[in-house]
């Protein structure tokens, strides 16, 4: 009797295995639900040389804003009355002294920053103390301020260390092999490889949404900007450009006068600013119109502004911002490039010092070696 069920029962089971096996290709085919492919979409890893060569320009403007608030603490000592933000009159300015310490921190904390070294604490230094001094009184008020104060604070979440700085050297033990006089060949071959076939080597990556975070919260200024614009005054009166511009004494650019005086100059600059703040932050992300209009008309936008209004260092941070929305893995190769290039040139100078020894010792063992003697000769 078992013997004869024996067949019958692999032969029934066996459909089940077909249609557990079907069920399975079933869940694999369907397609994920939508908040888990949002997730993985966030997750991805990208390259992250785009966010760290922008860390290095960063670290350059929060330095030279840094010498922007080199004499405050005078001014504040000169002045008779200081206006404190609401609910901070009980924190008057500190001394001079005090004060000229955490100048020198806050630019210490940006060249960190820009070099990529202690890049996460560089950041929580800066922020605090450039938001301390910002707070101190509300005649140094800046919209622009405010921006780096929120660029600051997010920076601290964002792994802007994770190539080109020295951490990430200094993680890989690279520097230590350069200070004990045992530099690796192999930097250069990297390099060169790079250069070469930049896939076949593991390039350094960051999650998604840090990249996309950081877009964001450069896109939100011009949004802003363009919503704050959208008023009577500025639309329909073109004031205060018209103000602004009959007050001022005609400026040349590369020779040209600009168009100050002209009745329609302010019209323009406020009906293009606005077209320009609600526009760019969705050609920015559109890849096809990223390079034909987005950049072009970005980076004249922030040079106009930094020659008409003189508006400290945010047209310059406004342009470096750009460099997130390059390709991460061309501007990997251009820093291959790069270091390709500094490596062959390191090699060259090592050569040329060498044949420059080896040529003056040379010259003077000639020069100190006895004269010879025709007789002794003869």
């Amino acid at each position: 009797m078992s013997s004869r069920k024996g067949p019958h029962a692999s032969s029934k089971q066996q459909p089940q295995e077909d249609v557990s096996d079907s069920s399975k290709h079933a869940t694999i085919g369907e397609r994920a639900p939508l908040h888990i492919r949002i997730v993985d979409a966030l997750f991805a890893p990208v390259n992250a040389s785009s966010l760290c060569t922008f860390r290095v320009l960063l670290g350059m403007c929060l330095l030279m804003q840094t010498f922007k608030f080199a004499d405050m603490f005078e001014l504040f000592q000169e002045s008779s009355m200081v206006f404190p933000y609401g609910g901070l009159a009980l924190f008057p300015p500190v001394s001079s002294t005090v004060g000229h310490c955490m100048l020198f921190l806050l630019g210490l904390s940006s060249v960190t920053i820009s070099l990529g070294l202690f890049t996460r604490l560089s950041f929580i230094v800066n922020f605090v103390l450039f938001t301390y001094l910002f707070h101190i009184c509300e005649s140094n008020h800046n919209n622009h301020y405010i921006l780096f104060c929120h660029i600051t604070f997010a920076s601290i979440f964002v792994d802007y260390g994770r190539t080109h700085s020295l951490d990430e050297e200094l993680k890989t033990e690279r520097v230590w092999s350069a200070i004990r006089g045992k530099r690796r060949s192999s930097q250069q071959q990297q390099a060169s490889s790079a250069l070469e076939s930049p896939a076949q080597i593991q390039l350094p990556t960051v999650p998604y949404w840090q990249l996309l975070f950081t877009q964001v919260l450069f896109c939100i200024p011009y949004f802003y900007g363009a919503i704050a614009k959208c008023n009577y005054d500025w639309l329909l009166r073109a004031e205060p450009p018209k103000t602004w511009f009959s007050r001022r004494e005609p400026v040349y650019a590369l020779g040209i006068m600009l168009p100050y005086h002209y009745w329609w100059y302010p019209w323009f600059i406020s009906w293009s600013g606005t077209a320009f703040d609600f526009g760019i932050s969705f050609l920015l992300f559109y890849k096809p119109t990223r390079y034909l209009i987005a950049f072009p008309s970005a980076l004249m936008f922030h040079c106009m502004n930094k020659m008409m209004f003189n508006i400290g260092v945010f047209p310059i941070v406004m342009m470096a911002a750009l460099l997130l929305f390059v390709e991460p893995n061309s501007l990997t190769y251009m820093w291959a490039v790069a270091a390709r290039r500094y490596s062959i040139a390191n090699v060259a100078l090592r050569l040329a010092y060498q044949n420059h020894v080896c040529y003056a010792t040379g010259r003077l063992v000639r020069e100190r070696a006895p004269p010879e003697r025709d007789e002794e000769a003869a």
